[in-house]
């Protein structure tokens, strides 16, 4: 069984949330879950030594400057995330797989890098970074099929990481090439 959700109020006042901090896998034996379906497409759960969590809500991250390497990787029942206006960084694979019901992801002004698949399969339909970002990695957002739009409230877009880090995500066919907007929010 999956247990009861839980929701760890005191994340909100820590400022570094570690690598592999909630690093998650459903491959334990107390789990029938094997694989995570996101967008439609199943992926099956490797077997790592971490438990299954029952991670679903987290506060807003009032306080964290921060995000670790994996640090809520395949925590598949996360909901959502909101950023407080400290964050500088996001590590490589974040939240992979996880936060399958994100909508709006918003950024704030003071994130300045984000890591490679740092945000792959996540379930978000708009992107607004801040004006702080300056370096998206590679395929920090690849498999994320709902992806309509990315905005960019600063004065120009910020390095992309070869142009790779919407890969397989939004449809080139939309108008405005890859619907990326400068300076507008949505």
């Amino acid at each position: 069984t999956l247990g009861v959700a839980i929701c760890p109020e005191w994340l909100s006042s820590v400022s570094t949330i570690g690598d592999k901090a909630f690093k998650s896998y459903t491959g334990n034996t107390e789990s029938d879950i094997k694989s995570v379906t996101s967008n439609g497409v199943a992926y099956e759960l490797v077997t790592y030594d971490y438990p299954l969590n029952s991670l679903m809500l987290i506060p807003e991250l009032t306080n964290v400057e921060t995000i670790g390497d994996e640090a809520f990787y395949y925590c598949a029942l996360l909901e959502g995330i909101s950023f407080g206006n400290k964050l500088v960084s996001v590590g490589e694979s974040s939240f992979v797989f996880a936060a399958l019901s994100f909508g709006v992801l918003r950024f704030p002004d003071s994130l300045e890098k984000i890591g490679d698949f740092a945000f792959q399969g996540a379930g978000v339909t708009a992107i607004e970074f801040g004006t702080g970002i300056r370096d998206i990695g590679v395929m920090s957002f690849v498999e994320c099929s709902e992806l309509e739009m990315v905005s960019f409230r600063g004065e120009k877009v910020p390095v992309l990481a070869g142009g790779q880090c919407f890969s397989n995500t939004l449809d080139e066919s939309i108008t405005d090439s890859w619907n990326i907007i400068l300076n507008d929010e949505f």
